[in-house]
C-alpha cells in the first residue's frame, strides 16, 4: 500500500519533521516519487515501527543506525534480537563475564538498575554496560576512581533528566498525547546528550593532552 508522508507520521504516531529527520541520518530509505508526490510503502511503515521499538528499548539513533550497516554487530545484535529478556544478578554476571563482586557494586551504587516488577530483573543493556566498564578498567583506571565517576555523572543525569522532564511538560501543547510526543523527543534527545557528551569528552581530553606536551 502507499502512502504520502503525512499518512504515514498519522500512522506511526511520529512528526512529518521526524520522519525526514530519520531519512536525513539514512536510517530510512527515500520514498518512491510518483509525479512530484513522495510516496512511502509498507515497508516504510515497519521500519518506523522497529525504530521507534529499538529507541525505546534504550538504543541511540546512532546504535540503531549501526545495527543496519552492520547487522552482524555482536552486542547490538544481541540485544535486538533478545530485548524482552531479564537476567538475574547471576545470570548477568555470566553474560557479561565479569566477577559478580564487580556486578554487585554497580547493582548497589545504582549505575545498572532493576526492570522487574518482581525482584531483581535486568536488561541486556546492562550487559551492554558491564562489558564498557570492563574495557575501561582493563585500561588501568581504577575501580575506585571508575564509580566514583560513575555515580557523580548519574546524580548530574538524573538532575538534568528531571528538569527536561519539567520543561516537556510545561510546553506539551494543549491536546498532545504525553506518549506520543515521548516517542518523538526521546529518540532526539538521546542522540543529543549522547554526541554532545562525546565531542566534550574528545574537545577537552584533546586539550588537556596538548597542554601536557606543551609544559614538558
Amino acid at each position: 500500500m502507499d502512502y504520502r508522508v503525512e499518512e504515514l507520521a498519522q500512522m506511526a504516531e511520529l512528526s512529518v519533521d521526524t520522519i525526514r529527520y530519520y531519512q536525513k541520518l539514512g536510517l530510512l530509505e527515500p520514498p518512491a516519487k510518483q509525479g512530484r508526490t513522495a510516496v512511502y510503502g509498507d515497508a516504510h511503515r515497519a521500519r518506523l515501527d522497529e525504530i521507534v521499538r529499538l529507541s525505546e528499548d534504550g538504543f541511540t539513533l546512532a546504535q540503531i543506525g549501526r545495527l543496519t550497516e552492520h547487522p552482524d554487530d555482536v552486542l547490538l545484535g544481541a540485544l535486538r534480537a533478545d530485548d524482552d529478556e531479564l537476567l538475574d544478578r547471576r545470570e548477568l554476571a555470566s553474560r557479561s563475564t565479569i566477577d559478580k563482586e564487580l556486578v554487585d557494586l554497580a547493582i548497589d551504587a545504582g549505575l545498572i538498575r532493576s526492570r522487574g516488577t518482581e525482584g531483581e530483573q535486568f536488561g541486556l543493556d546492562a550487559v551492554t554496560m558491564l562489558e564498557a566498564a570492563s574495557t575501561i578498567l582493563a585500561s588501568g583506571l581504577p575501580l575506585d576512581d571508575l564509580i566514583a565517576i560513575a555515580v557523580e555523572h548519574a546524580g548530574h543525569v538524573e538532575n538534568v533528566v528531571d528538569n527536561a522532564i519539567d520543561t516537556f511538560s510545561r510546553h506539551l501543547r494543549a491536546g498532545t498525547d504525553p506518549a506520543v510526543a515521548v516517542s518523538q523527543l526521546v529518540p532526539a534527545v538521546s542522540e543529543l546528550v549522547a554526541q554532545h557528551f562525546r565531542h566534550t569528552l574528545v574537545d577537552r581530553a584533546s586539550a588537556r593532552l596538548q597542554s601536557a606536551e606543551t609544559t614538558r
